[in-house]
């Protein structure tokens, strides 16, 4: 009980430095940044050795990710985002599941942009956009519980940032192809 808690102290920390922070690298100052990244990659580490709420483990392997990103250490990024989307299979409603998977294709994206392999990012910005509309076909339908509502507010949010950098990196490949 003592490691849930200290777990959930822990992650609500490193959320907030997460969440304060922009996009570039330089919001985070490398020694908290790093010292962040830290704690995130032992309380992810933790948290799939203990029983909790399935969507804790992706999101838990995203927010390292996240880190990673800003930090310029891609490969690692690249393998908590891997790892996040491998470990979504029992995360419930399925609408959570799916704004997860998009919101981490978007960032695996943003990834495959910084290692200029656009290809790949092309491929991460269509399965997120894919992802979101087979959802949204899912839930057509008005959701019954306020769980699947904020699952869908948070899944709409997520697809925006997908659509904004997939039309970036469709221009950005017209202008390069002129």
């Amino acid at each position: 009980m003592k490691n849930r808690r200290l777990l959930k102290l822990g992650m609500e920390c490193a959320m907030k430095v997460y969440t304060k922070s922009t996009p570039n690298t330089s919001s985070i100052p490398l020694t908290r940044g790093t010292s962040t990244r830290l704690y995130s990659t032992e309380a992810h580490e933790v948290s799939k050795s203990i029983t909790l709420q399935p969507e804790v483990v992706p999101l838990s392997a995203s927010l390292c990710g996240s880190l990673d990103l800003k930090l310029g250490r891609l490969d690692e990024a690249l393998y908590f985002f891997d790892e996040a989307m491998k470990s979504m299979k029992g995360v419930r409603p399925i609408s959570l599941s799916c704004a997860i998977g998009v919101a981490v294709q978007d960032e695996m994206g943003t990834c495959f942009i910084c290692r200029m392999q656009l290809e790949s990012a092309e491929q991460m910005y269509n399965n997120s956009i894919r992802e979101y509309e087979k959802c949204q076909g899912r839930h057509a339908l008005p959701p019954p519980n306020k769980r699947k509502a904020e699952a869908l507010d948070r899944l709409n949010a997520a697809i925006v940032a997908v659509f904004y950098r997939y039309a970036m990196l469709m221009d950005g490949l017209d202008e390069s192809t002129r």
